[in-house]
């Protein structure tokens, strides 16, 4: 029996927005749109957005080394 084989491009994009939304912040900006065209399009979608967690970031304050 042979096995198809399937791209993760290829992926409805529903599929991908539905698992993007579950992804990091970090993720989402800086990994997720260059993997491929057809996911950097998706990472643009809203529903993408919906749900960010801010509290995963690191906080980097410019200037004053006491804070």
């Amino acid at each position: 029996m042979e096995v198809e084989e399937r791209k993760w491009e290829d992926l409805n994009t529903y599929c991908l927005t539905n698992v993007f939304s579950k992804v990091g912040l970090k993720s989402l900006i800086f990994v997720l749109p260059l993997v491929c065209k057809s996911w950097y399009q998706v990472t643009l979608s809203p529903q993408s957005w919906k749900v960010l967690d801010f509290r995963t970031l690191s906080i980097i304050v410019h200037g004053d080394s006491n804070h």
